[in-house]
Parts: structure tokens; sequence; C-alpha cells
């Protein structure tokens, strides 16, 4: 005796959706454990985030022993562009990867706002032992519903003969479970080739693409 059962789902408009109040707090590794690459890999990134939401509010916030801000304010998206691609990539590296005071500062910034609240974090995982014995622990300093999807810049990665650098998932990754806490996810991003110009494509970040997990 078999019984078989038939499942459809609706999904193709869920899927193509950006949320029209999402506002990004995105936070970038200043620290000196980031090589060139991995700094070209990260901003590469942003500039990917900033193309697949152009519409949507973002904060940018650079970490290393302490924090700082690198727009004025929330800018929209296709505005922050330009100025963020000029200092993401004149960034000098400085001591400490303190991710944890970054999620501090974007859970003040995002307190403030009213929608779908997310934070990507940005980073080489390279951390003190306090930060990575329990980094799920770190998701009580942002605001409850806030989604954190984790970005590593690490040593694998691909990109397609377009030259579009292609984002994985890396469930793997030891803030993977500071990002599953929250209903987001890690990936990863190899180091770029950087002889050649490359774009990412971080559309995965903003929006659902697939059924999975």
């Amino acid at each position: 005796d078999l019984h078989l059962a038939r499942t459809e789902l609706a999904l193709a408009a869920n899927l193509a959706d950006v949320p029209r109040d999402l506002a990004t707090v995105i936070l970038v590794d200043e620290s000196r454990s980031m090589s060139d690459a991995q700094r070209r890999s990260q901003r590469e990134i942003v500039l990917g985030y900033l193309r697949a939401a152009p519409n949507s509010r973002v904060q940018v916030i650079a970490f290393s022993r302490h924090t700082r801000t690198l727009l004025p304010a929330w800018t929209t998206a296709s505005r922050a562009r330009p100025r963020l691609e000029r200092d993401l990539a004149s960034m000098a590296p400085r001591n400490g990867s303190n991710f944890d005071a970054g999620l501090a500062e974007a859970g003040r910034l995002l307190s403030a706002i009213k929608g779908t609240r997310r934070v990507l974090l940005i980073t080489d995982e390279a951390m003190a032992t306090r930060l990575s014995t329990k980094p799920d622990s770190f998701a009580s300093l942002v605001p409850p519903g806030t989604i954190i999807n984790v970005a590593v810049t690490s040593d694998f990665g691909d990109v397609d003969s377009d030259g579009v650098a292609i984002l994985s998932r890396h469930d793997d990754a030891v803030l993977g479970r500071l990002a599953g806490v929250t209903t987001g996810f890690a990936t990863q991003l190899g180091e770029l080739d950087m002889s050649r110009r490359v774009s990412v494509d971080a559309a995965m970040l903003v929006r659902p693409t697939s059924l999975d997990h």
C-alpha cells in the first residue's frame, strides 16, 4: 500500500520581495587580521547589499577595539553607496575585533526603528575566546525580531564567467549560531582576485532566494 501526497507552495511573490520598510545596520571588520584581499571582499559584499536593496535604509558601523559610524545618519542605500565605496577602500587596519561592541551600537540604532530590522555582520572570524565561546548570547544586544546575517571573508569562494562572486551558505561558521538564534544564517565569500573587477551578488542576504533548511 502506497500513500502519496502532493503539496504546492505559492512562494513566488514572497521570494521576490524586498521589505519596503527594511532598515539594516552593516557591521564591517576593521581589525588587523583582515588581509587586503579580505577587505576588498568585505567592501564588495557591502556594495552588493546596497545594490540588492537600493531603496532601504542603512547605517554602517566599523568595529575594532572600538566602533565608529561611517554615515552621519540613516541613509538610503543608493545614496550611501558612493561614500561607502570610497571610505571602505581607504579603511586603515586597527587593533581589536570586538563585534559585540558593534552589535550593541547596532541595537541602539535599531531600537528607534519601526519596521523590518536587520544586521549584516561581516568578519574574518578572528576573535577573542570570550566572543567565540557563546556567540549566540550576543543576540540579546539587538531588539527582539531583528535578524542577524553573517558574511565571513574566508579562503573559499567562486566567481562566475561574468565576474560575479557567489556567496555560499556557511552553516559551520562560528557565528552561525549567533545568526541562527535570530532566524538568520551565515555565508562565506573567498578572497577576490585583486587583478580583476568583481562584484558580489548579495541578494540572498536581502530577501529569500531559495527554500532550504
